[in-house]
């Protein structure tokens, strides 16, 4: 689930999920959940971001490991 106005497709994959957007020069923020349906150690990669159309404009973030327990 992801709350931005300025989506304009998501394309949810097994494995990644391409959003597609419009942009302005401001901060954004998006938020998401997760299930896990298993016990254990998972690592949920870096986000990465990059414009169609001009390349110089890209953004990444740092990956995140999580536990699930009982």
């Amino acid at each position: 689930r992801f709350s931005n106005s300025h989506i304009q497709y998501i394309d949810g994959r097994e494995d990644r999920v391409l959003i597609f957007l419009n942009i302005d020069t401001g901060a954004d923020e998006f938020t998401y959940k997760i299930k896990a349906v298993n016990k254990g150690e998972f690592t949920a990669p870096p986000v990465y971001a990059e414009s169609m159309y001009d390349r110089a404009v890209r953004a990444s973030s740092i990956g995140q490991t999580f536990t699930i327990k009982d």
